[in-house]
């Protein structure tokens, strides 16, 4: 029981923060954006893309996958898993980007060549929100060492120490995720620290104490130091969202079992097809003049509400699993 119950509010945790990712990508096109929505999309990503990666980090070692695959396998699975949806819906939305931008007189290129450009930095790609899938593909294939050097004290506290210090160093390059792949390791092996300490009790109160704190301190930076501690500053807010997260999920555990069930195996779906749909919906109300909180509202419940049934339905009806591995099942 023990093992289930970690296990569901580690996943309700990842739908929650694919949700808030979701709702990031759901401000409306046009002007007079109200602040909140603006202000709130930074705070959003770093609770919802944080969470992911500290829950990914978690699950990898949890449900031992490489114990179960071997190495050669896992990377093999990970990598179709996260890579043939980047690539696969990129290029099918390549026709569709070019006709969106030409009705928003934005300059789009079809030139081969930057189109590879393109793929290979995908915080610049035909759909940059994919950028996501690459990252935690190439963090993946650290699991085999994450495993061994949470064996060592005291190589776990070296690799503790080298991931903080990555956070505070300037951006290197783009291509091949390089930069978010610095970002994020911490996060993952972080979870994949907590999964491998089983002793380490993850405990409601302990979660909200930590939030607490991090939040007070965020606040503290923000007003105080905020150009001298950026880097800390965005630090400190990470980890205070993920605080507040394992909190949320953790208190709702109890209630949360059938609803991983019916969204659990559709996160990456959901999150893969939301921003495309998103934007098409987007112009289209800006067209319509449609009210901004409204056309918001809409666009966070239909760019979940429709990826999820498009996901249902091929999960249903395709027997060749094409479809399924191109939307991330």
């Amino acid at each position: 029981m023990e093992k289930a119950q970690r296990i569901n509010y580690i996943s309700f945790a990842q739908i929650i923060a694919m949700l808030l990712i979701v709702l990031s990508h759901s401000t409306p096109e046009g002007n007079n954006i109200p602040y909140f929505i603006t202000a709130s999309v930074p705070f959003l990503q770093a609770a919802g893309l944080v969470t992911f990666m500290w829950a990914s980090g978690f699950l990898a070692i949890f449900t031992k996958q490489i114990e179960k695959y071997g190495y050669a396998q896992y990377i093999k699975r990970r990598l179709s898993r996260l890579l043939i949806p980047y690539f696969a819906v990129s290029l099918l939305m390549l026709l569709p980007k070019f006709f969106i931008a030409k009705i928003q007189n934005v300059p789009f290129s079809l030139n081969p060549l930057e189109i590879a450009l393109q793929l290979i930095t995908p915080r610049n790609s035909i759909l940059p929100h994919l950028w996501f899938l690459p990252t935690l593909a190439i963090i993946g294939a650290f699991l085999p060492i994450m495993k061994k050097a949470l064996k060592s004290k005291a190589l776990t506290c070296i690799v503790f120490l080298i991931l903080t210090a990555l956070q505070f160093i300037p951006n290197i390059t783009k291509l091949f995720c390089v930069d978010d792949v610095l970002k994020y390791l911490l996060w993952y092996w972080t979870g994949a620290f907590f999964a491998t300490n089983t002793r380490l009790k993850i405990k409601p109160l302990f979660c909200t104490i930590t939030a607490v704190v991090g939040w007070s301190l965020y606040i503290l930076l923000s007003f105080a130091f905020f150009s001298k501690f950026s880097a800390l500053m965005y630090l400190v807010l990470r980890a205070a969202c993920l605080a507040t997260m394992l909190t949320l999920s953790l208190s709702l555990e109890k209630y949360t079992e059938s609803f991983c069930k019916k969204i659990g195996k559709y996160t990456f779906p959901i999150y893969i097809l939301s921003l495309p749909f998103q934007n098409v919906l987007g112009i289209i109300f800006l067209k319509l003049n449609f009210p901004v909180i409204a056309a918001y509202l809409l666009l966070f419940v239909l760019g979940t509400a429709v990826p999820y049934i498009i996901a249902v339905i091929v999960d249903k009806i395709d027997r060749t699993k094409i479809l399924s591995k191109i939307i991330g099942m």
